[in-house]
């Protein structure tokens, strides 16, 4: 049985379910029930469900993230309470925090604001840390729920408040541990000192005497995708998109498979990559870098001078990569109009086919959203210097469009095999709830722009209108990310679904499997049906299994992303209190505002209380801050604002408002 937003579900007493524990500091737990009986496997976990307390004293060592067996035993004004019977998987098994000491006994502090008990750790077991040391974690013994758990220190990262050991905490506490074990390095190792054979080259179509380029960010370490051309007779183009073979080197069942699994992704923090594969891999043997035979997965594609995809092939093969362009070089010969340039001719047609097909998904419905990404420049040191936002070319968007092409095709080919028997990988983006879309509605005409609610939703086509319209909006990135806020989170699974949002009936992620695992299980399964395979029960009970963990480590590896983001654009702001600053209102909550620096994009709130003598409340209906006064506040509303402090440990920039220089004049659509 699903569980939509329809669903007639009740709980019962004594009944017992499966559900993600979370918690709050002060040791008051919350379930989220997943799973009930074989049966039950909601779309979305906890959805609709009543609200299910569990006070400290049954949580029975239950952490944050952990999933666990439960059993309702009450209800109250507040909702149902339950009690943990089992701690059926950990989330984690280490944690990032700092040392304390009180008196001659050292104790853990979790670098988890959720976790709410701290360890105590003996001397023994203190592995050469220090008191103030960043450091990662174990919990080893925890007879008395009533006591601390007794941990054991692994790895000391540096000191706190060390901009470096406070960005590896960030991974370290999700569960995405720098570096790895020296049996996965060994085993990387072999692999790469092994190197590629004449007999890796079997059943291979060789691609190593056909133009092709990799197009990627100017520091980019690995390259997972390349794309080819031929001119054909009669005008029409042989495009290849060629990834990385991963599967080739990553076998099932391995050491470092076995780590790939665990993390599932790559992590991209401010000041450095935490690799799902060994770097003597995922930027070597794997990558399709610039003059070396690399071993390929290929989606290939005969492409009419109008643009029509005329045939297609998928396969393994060998490229030999021409070129490795940046998105600066390629971007400067698509625009320099000089045929004389090499490469011009084939960076041309790529792009017209690109805009061709970018053309073609908006007018299926496919959202046009571009959302604004925060880099910084770092010192030796890695103090950022400079906050500057990411500009985005023709060039990335050429790339997109051929890797969404091939993400497209590959689904297409798995979906029409037949599901019974041919299990896919599906990257699919449900209908948006309604309840959501009737807050975006709103949010909208009280910023000028009209999206008609119709139906429990919002069209795609008027939400490409209003982002057509507020091209030139000061707002525009407050505009989009409420848009995405509206929006369902994109997940893996083998039920196919589509994607809403780019307007596709057959998704996957094909394109990426150096740093995405879901894509080297694409790939996997790619090869086995070309061969004309099939998958049994087993084999698709663990793809889902899978498909539900990479869903929730992309979700742990992005908010590890965003926590190193908002940690620099702290730390930026530490430079410069003081300095006044021209801030737009990006938030608004019924505690207070928040104001985001236009340059830098750094966000800061200011309470109520602070912004003047006025009484205000939130109005959630018409989205503003109403006082007393008869003072207004809106989002969009820009103002002058100093800075009076940054705060590293709890990440929070407090601005002071000097004065207001303008007030958001609603438009009308």
């Amino acid at each position: 049985m699903s569980i939509d937003k329809n669903t007639d579900f009740k709980l019962s007493f004594g009944q017992r379910y499966e559900a993600v524990i979370s918690t709050n500091n002060k040791g008051l737990g919350f379930a989220k029930i997943y799973k009930y009986k074989e049966d039950f496997v909601p779309k979305s976990i906890g959805m609709n469900l009543e609200k299910i307390e569990i006070q400290n004293e049954f949580l029975a060592t239950a952490l944050p993230g952990d999933k666990a067996l439960i059993e309702i035993i009450d209800k109250n004004k507040y909702g149902f309470q339950a009690k943990v019977i089992e701690i059926l998987e950990r989330k984690q098994d280490l944690y990032a925090g700092h040392i304390e000491k009180d008196g001659e006994n050292f104790f853990f502090v979790s670098h988890d604001t959720k976790m709410y008990t701290d360890f105590f750790l003996s001397k023994e077991n203190m592995n050469g840390a220090v008191e103030g040391d960043k450091v990662v974690a174990s919990i080893f013994a925890w007879e008395d729920t009533k006591k601390m758990p007794k941990g054991k220190i692994e790895k000391v990262l540096g000191k706190k408040g060390d901009s470096s050991a406070e960005i590896a905490a960030y991974s370290e506490e999700k569960g995405f541990h720098i570096g790895f074990s020296k049996e996965i390095e060994e085993e990387s190792k072999s692999i790469h000192e092994r190197g590629i054979q004449e007999i890796d080259l079997e059943e291979r179509r060789d691609f190593r005497n056909i133009l092709t380029c990799t197009i990627d960010p100017v520091d980019a370490k690995d390259f997972d995708d390349a794309i080819s051309v031929v001119y054909l007779e009669g005008g029409d183009v042989e495009v290849g998109v060629h990834i990385a073979d991963v599967s080739h080197y990553l076998q099932l069942g391995s050491a470092m498979d076995m780590e790939a699994q665990r993390r599932t992704t790559s992590v991209y923090l401010v000041d450095r990559v935490v690799p799902m594969l060994p770097e003597v891999l995922s930027n070597d043997l794997c990558s399709l870098v610039q003059g070396q035979d690399r071993l390929t997965m290929s989606a290939v594609f005969v492409i009419s001078s109008s643009g029509e995809i005329k045939d297609r092939w998928f396969g393994k093969t060998v490229i030999h990569s021409d070129k490795r362009f940046s998105y600066e070089e390629a971007q400067e010969i698509i625009v320099s109009n000089d045929e004389s340039l090499h490469w011009y001719k084939e960076l041309t047609t790529l792009n017209n086919f690109a805009k061709d097909f970018s053309k073609k998904r908006k007018e299926n419905g496919a959202l046009s959203m571009e959302t604004e990404e925060v880099k910084f420049k770092l010192d030796e040191k890695g103090v950022p210097v400079e906050v500057y936002r990411k500009v985005r070319f023709d060039a990335h968007k050429l790339v997109e469009e051929f890797m969404l092409l091939a993400n497209v095709a590959v689904a297409q080919y798995v979906h029409n095999l037949g599901e019974e028997d041919h299990v896919g990988v599906y990257r699919v983006h449900d209908l948006p709830d309604s309840d959501k879309m009737l807050n975006l509605a709103t949010f909208l005409y009280n910023m000028g722009y009209n999206a008609p609610f119709k139906d429990d939703t919002i069209a795609q086509k008027d939400l490409n209108r209003v982002m057509s319209e507020m091209e030139n909006d000061i707002n525009k990135a407050t505009i989009q990310t409420q848009i995405v806020r509206s929006m369902q989170k994109a997940i893996y699974t083998t039920q196919n679904v589509g994607h809403y949002g780019l307007a596709f009936d057959y998704y996957s992620h094909f394109t990426s499997p150096i740093r995405r695992y879901p894509d080297v299980m694409i790939h996997r399964l790619m090869k086995k049906y070309l061969k004309g395979g099939t998958t049994d029960g087993r084999e698709k009970a663990w793809t889902e299994s899978m498909c539900l963990r990479s869903s929730e480590r992309e979700k742990d590896a992005a908010e590890a992303e965003r926590a190193s983001i908002k940690y620099k654009q702290v730390e930026y702001m530490s430079y410069h209190i003081g300095e006044e600053l021209t801030a737009l209102v990006s938030g608004l909550s019924p505690f207070g505002i928040y104001l985001e620096d236009e340059h830098s994009k750094c966000e800061g709130m200011i309470k109520f209380k602070d912004i003047s003598s006025e009484y205000f409340e939130f109005d959630d209906k018409k989205f503003v801050v109403k006082g007393e006064a008869g003072t207004i506040i809106r989002m969009g509303d820009v103002y002058k604002v100093k800075v009076i402090a940054a705060d590293l440990e709890k990440k929070q920039i407090e601005y002071k408002i000097i004065e207001k220089i303008r007030s958001l004049e609603p438009r009308r659509a």
